[in-house]
């Protein structure tokens, strides 16, 4: 899947890297399937970039479209927590020497939350279950997600996921023949406006509700403006000191 689509894009060496890293998470996610519905959506933008901007708007979707389909629910979070590269990684950041008799122990403080038949329910793992088996077992039941997707598994999440993968990079389908920059924009409407690599919808449940919902309202604004007014926010200005 990623050679096929590296010899499609032809991109650059970073982005290829980034593409592969992004379809083999997703991947995990929910198998090759679910990757290959990023991967046809990326090649969709592709086909209206630009070559002299760079791709700009393929290269927003690569990375946007990732973070909003790599739902980090409970089975996936296991997935990152106990994933065997992670735990290699691990043993290289802290100097691990096996054959010397050195172990890596793994006590996980993230609080499981699960919305159920309309309820919120939260709470925190006894230390004795909080460890890497009791994570393996988790990482598996992904199979679960559809079954309790039924019942608001995630729900606001997933209905972020749609939004951006159906609405957001539509706006971009249908206008970036006529305004590239305006269609860009919107496509950018989860990045820091003056450091459009950045993805800043991000952080625990109280914190990131509420940038979703930012987002949104945004892109609406952007969505409803006129085409051609796509200028960046205003920087606020900084009073300078007088020179002695």
């Amino acid at each position: 899947m990623v050679e096929e689509a590296v010899e499609r894009l032809r991109l650059d060496d970073e982005m290829n890297k980034h593409l592969a890293r992004r379809l083999y998470d997703l991947i995990l996610w929910d198998g090759p399937r679910y990757a290959q519905k990023y991967l046809d959506r990326v090649e969709a933008v592709f086909k209206l970039d630009r070559p002299d901007r760079g791709y700009a708007a393929t290269k927003a979707v690569i990375r946007n479209l990732h973070k909003v389909m790599a739902v980090k629910d409970e089975f996936f979070t296991a997935q990152l927590l106990t994933d065997d590269e992670k735990l290699e990684r691990d043993k290289v950041r802290y100097n691990i020497d096996e054959d010397n008799g050195d172990r890596i122990s793994y006590v996980h403080i993230n609080e499981p939350e699960f919305n159920l038949f309309g309820r919120q329910i939260r709470f925190d793992l006894p230390k004795w279950l909080a460890r890497n088996w009791f994570y393996n077992i988790g990482k598996r039941a992904g199979f679960t997600r559809k079954l309790l997707s039924r019942w608001g598994w995630h729900e606001k999440e997933q209905g972020f996921r749609d939004w951006y993968y159906n609405a957001v990079i539509g706006f971009y389908l249908e206008t970036a023949g006529r305004d590239y920059d305006w269609a860009l924009r919107g496509l950018r409407v989860l990045n820091d406006p003056y450091r459009p690599d950045e993805f800043i919808v991000t952080g625990f449940r109280e914190f990131v509700y509420p940038k979703m919902e930012r987002a949104k309202k945004q892109f609406e604004q952007i969505r409803t403006a006129t085409p051609g007014h796509s200028e960046l926010p205003v920087m606020p200005a900084i009073a300078a000191r007088p020179e002695q």
